[in-house]
């Protein structure tokens, strides 16, 4: 990743746990340095894992390289990891990357451009190829190497404390400004590498401000630049001057080994541990006032214990993969994180976390609902619900929607809807409400139309007279609704001027 950073896979940002909630920093580790000699001016590292062990390779101020392997507790010496790899005349600042089964070491060098080799499985070998497209950058050159979202990029400081940037277009690198927007001078000898924790991106820039200052720069990707980031840093000190740092993930501990201009090292790691799984399959189910948190143990390193928030506050050590959590009132919530905990390791870097609030008491859904009506009113009529469910509360009141008017409140169990005109409508749709719960969504309802009302036909009356005299009729009739009349007749063959209209 660079010339100071090698770590492939999804690496998480730890936010870890010792008894309560806490930031984590980095802290200085002589032991992750232990072995690691003097260099002689300008040392610059990075560190790898190939075929199951760690290497770290330095560059210094002559321009050679040395090379060690991590015995388990300690580097020593290892000439066979630097093998084939020539002077490159001064400030040799290597990183070690894979690629397509393939290991590439690229070096950066004093003026400013670079020197590419190949691994051919038991030496460097020169690989022109590996640097092409690469530009002088100045002076002091010092890359670092990564894959982000299927592209190969690399970024690389120089003397004056700003950064050049490349992608991979398959053949060679191009310039590309945009992986390097957001990131600042940092006034001398910038000196990057780029890593992947808890789906983020960081880069850690070492600087050479002058004494007392030469510390370390953090940034954060946002998805389209680097922004600051002074919590990726903390922790980090003031090296002696000329800092390169490299980043790597070694059994559940993230750690930083920086040079610097005495040709020293400087070793830390992160308070936090990875590689201790959070646990999985958080579930709950619920009751009357209570919430039970169920969960299993995640892979990786043995849980020996888990740390439980309820609410805010914590439970730790207990080796039960539940929680009941007794609540008081409808609408309470239960909001739980737990973190795995190994006794060798600590903290999960990761958790798991659910917030669960109880229902608010449901009213029953109205029932009975039944209608009377005369020909200008219709009143309606239901009884109120019976339980179903822990859940249901009582119904104390009842929203009520007439022909689309909402009447909200009543407490009665009908609603009287007068002034209806001929023919005419009532619909009424009835909501069960309580209190604290609100209404039930669920609802009756009842569509009633007034029924018609008959005609009154007058000026009838009985009539005889002899055979073959012309009888006219004329008839008249009143509609209580004032709906138009229709006439008919049986007769039509006697009168076949009969007007259905008039009668």
């Amino acid at each position: 990743m660079k010339a100071r950073s090698i770590i492939w896979g999804v690496m998480l940002l730890l936010t870890a746990i010792s008894m309560c909630a806490a930031t984590d920093a980095w802290q200085s580790d002589t032991g992750i340095v232990s072995g690691l000699g003097d260099v002689g001016w300008g040392s610059s590292p990075t560190v790898f894992q190939k075929d199951g062990t760690w290497y770290l390779i330095s560059g210094e101020s002559e321009g050679t390289f040395k090379g060690y392997n991590w015995t388990g507790s300690a580097w020593q010496s290892d000439p066979g990891i630097i093998s084939g790899l020539g002077d490159v005349g001064g400030d040799s600042a290597p990183t070690v990357f894979l690629k397509n089964d393939l290991w590439y070491l690229i070096s950066g060098e004093k003026f400013g451009t670079f020197y590419g080799y190949n691994w051919t499985g038991s030496a460097w070998q020169s690989d022109p190829g590996i640097i092409s497209g690469l530009g002088d950058v100045g002076w002091s050159s010092s890359p670092t190497v990564f894959q982000k979202d299927g592209t190969w990029y690399l970024i690389s400081g120089e003397m004056d404390g700003v950064f050049n940037g490349y992608n991979w277009t398959g053949s060679a690198w191009q310039s590309d400004p945009g992986i390097i927007s957001g990131l600042g001078d940092v006034v001398w000898d910038s000196a990057p590498t780029v890593f992947l924790k808890n789906d983020l991106w960081y880069l850690i820039s070492g600087n050479n401000i002058g004494e007392g200052a030469n510390t370390f720069n953090g940034y954060n990707w946002t998805g389209s630049a680097w922004q600051s980031d002074t919590g990726i840093v903390s922790g980090l000190g003031d090296v002696g001057g000329g800092s390169t740092p490299t980043v790597f993930l070694k059994g559940v501990r993230w750690y930083l080994i920086s040079g610097e201009s005495d040709g020293v090292f400087n070793g830390y790691n992160w308070t936090g541990a990875e590689g201790i799984s959070p646990p999985t399959n958080l579930a709950h189910t619920k009751g009357l006032f209570w919430v039970n948190h169920t969960w299993s143990a995640g892979t990786g390193y043995d849980t020996d214990s888990y740390n439980v928030s309820i609410n805010g506050t914590w439970h730790n050590g207990t080796t039960n993969t539940y929680y009941n959590n007794t609540l008081t009132t409808y609408g309470d919530w239960s909001n739980i994180t737990v973190y795995a905990y190994n006794d060798t390791y600590g903290l999960s870097a990761g958790y798991a976390s659910e917030d669960v609030q109880l229902p608010y008491p449901v009213p029953a859904v109205p029932a009975g609902v039944g209608s009377t009506w005369d020909y200008y009113w219709v009143n309606h009529s239901w009884t109120e619900g019976s339980s179903y469910g822990i859940w249901c509360g009582k119904t104390d009141s009842y929203n009520v929607s007439i022909n689309g008017t909402w009447h909200n409140g009543t407490t009665n169990t009908y609603y009287n809807n007068t002034g209806l005109p001929p023919h005419g409508w009532s619909n009424a749709s009835i909501y069960a409400f309580n209190n604290t719960g609100g209404p039930n969504e669920t609802y009756i309802y009842q569509h009633v139309q007034i029924a018609n009302r008959n005609i009154t036909i007058t000026n009838t009356s009985d009539w005889d007279g002899w055979e073959g005299v012309t009888v006219y009729v004329d008839y008249d009739a009143t509609d209580p609704d004032g709906d138009t009349p229709v006439f008919s007749c049986n007769r039509t063959d006697l009168f076949t001027d009969f007007n259905a209209t008039t009668g």
